[in-house]
């Protein structure tokens, strides 16, 4: 099916008057408003290929890779903190006012924010990601809101940023999306309401709801965020 271009999410790089349909993306790991179908990523975004024709056909020879896994659908969604990988180069997506930005980056670790975690027997968990991932960790101090450090290529955890005061975040939704700064202060509230967090950045604080927050490193980032801002 396709999706007629008034519909579409404001952030994709397409004329809405020029041609009436777009791209669906499939159901998949990201939210249908928050991300792309890769078939626009290589020829309008990234300028990969000139026409639909010449996209799918280079998802068809296996050149697309996201977060080390081969998509051969022109409609599979890429969003924020996915890997894309084309041929020899990978593609950090990142999220920024309005829309997305996809930094050059090596392709070696995925960055997965823990959503939910349950506890199994032998004291094994169950890790939640952001993505709809689910991913079984044998031991290790894992949290609601600290981010994984996962191998792309063995799926293994190599590494946990705590969600912490003194860490670095990232803010990817709502109307400060992109900002990011060291986390100030992590603020516990009652009942149904979310907790909140205070984010210093460049002198200011910002406050979001903690689950706006991407945890991007703990002394220093491990993403240059100010070179993902064109700065």
């Amino acid at each position: 099916m396709s999706l007629k271009r008034y519909a579409m999410p404001t952030f994709w790089p397409l004329e809405r008057k020029t041609k009436k349909y777009a791209v669906k993306p499939l159901p998949g790991p990201h939210n249908s408003k928050t991300c792309m179908p890769i078939g626009i990523f290589l020829r309008d975004a990234m300028k990969f290929a000139d026409t639909m024709k010449e996209a799918k056909d280079i998802v068809n020879r296996s050149l697309v890779k996201v977060d080390g896994v081969a998509r051969r659908d022109v409609k599979f969604p890429v969003g924020v903190m996915d890997i894309i990988t084309v041929g020899k180069e990978s593609y950090l997506a990142l999220p920024k006012k309005n829309g997305m930005r996809f930094l050059k980056s090596p392709a070696a670790a995925k960055l997965a924010k823990i959503k939910n975690k349950t506890v199994l027997k032998k004291g094994r968990m169950q890790l939640n990601l952001y993505n709809g991932r689910n991913i079984i960790a044998e031991t290790g101090d894992y949290s609601t809101g600290d981010t994984l450090m996962i191998d792309v290529q063995s799926g293994a955890i190599k590494g946990v940023l705590k969600m912490k005061v003194g860490s670095q975040g990232l803010i990817t939704e709502g109307k400060n999306v992109g900002t990011a700064g060291k986390i100030k202060k992590i603020v516990s509230t009652t009942g149904s309401e979310a907790e909140i967090i205070v984010l210093e950045s460049e002198g200011t604080d910002v406050v979001v709801p903690k689950d706006y927050v991407f945890v991007i490193g703990e002394d220093s980032p491990v993403i240059n965020v100010a070179e993902a801002r064109g700065e």
